[in-house]
């Protein structure tokens, strides 16, 4: 099977394309991706269920050899490879392995706990907020992403990225040219995701 993605515009480059490896026709194509020479392909998905069992046993302070077995039983249930979610970023031609959805937001924010209670943790996950002008609003849409501090961030910019702007926008040359909205949202985007 020949793996092949549509011809993308640069505001596509920046969403995410979810596989779900449970799926068997993702999987196929899942498979094929992790074979291109040109996908940095990044599972560290044994790291990630170290911390789900972590922030599942907040109490418990695992030894490194004992959080290893935990991990080592967890995969004698769980096929490694078809567990969680897969994710490719076509602007990085980069393929990462990561927790299913609810097990991502909980090991994303545990970190956030009792900063943010798990309550306001909730609220805040139905919230939608909306920021106008990504000169100086892409550093406040990527704060807010970092904290995943709503459910949908909706960013709104007419301008692209001009040599002038790279006094205020965590952007490089190679975007100049790119709308600032495309930039600010594949920052965000690689936090938020799930």
């Amino acid at each position: 099977m020949m793996l092949t993605f549509p011809q993308l515009d640069r505001r596509d480059q920046v969403k995410p394309v979810f596989f779900n490896p449970a799926d068997a026709e993702e999987y196929q194509v899942l498979k094929e991706l992790k074979k291109n020479p040109s996908v940095l392909v990044v599972d560290e998905i044994e790291s990630q269920v170290g911390d789900l069992i972590k922030a599942n046993n907040p109490s418990k302070n695992f030894e490194r050899k004992e959080l290893q077995k935990e991990i080592s039983t967890f995969f004698e249930t769980e096929n490694k490879e078809r567990f969680g979610n897969w994710v490719y970023f076509p602007w990085k031609s980069t393929l990462v392995h990561l927790l299913n959805r609810e097990d991502f937001i909980k090991v994303r924010t545990s970190r956030n706990n009792y900063k943010i209670t798990p309550e306001e943790q909730t609220l805040l996950a139905a919230k939608r907020i909306g920021i106008v002008g990504l000169s100086v609003g892409q550093s406040i849409a990527y704060a807010i992403a970092l904290e995943r501090g709503c459910g949908v961030l909706r960013l709104a910019d007419f301008d692209t990225l001009e040599l002038s702007n790279l006094n205020r926008i965590n952007a490089g040359v190679t975007n100049l040219g790119l709308e600032k909205i495309v930039i600010a949202a594949g920052r965000s985007a690689r936090l938020i995701l799930i």
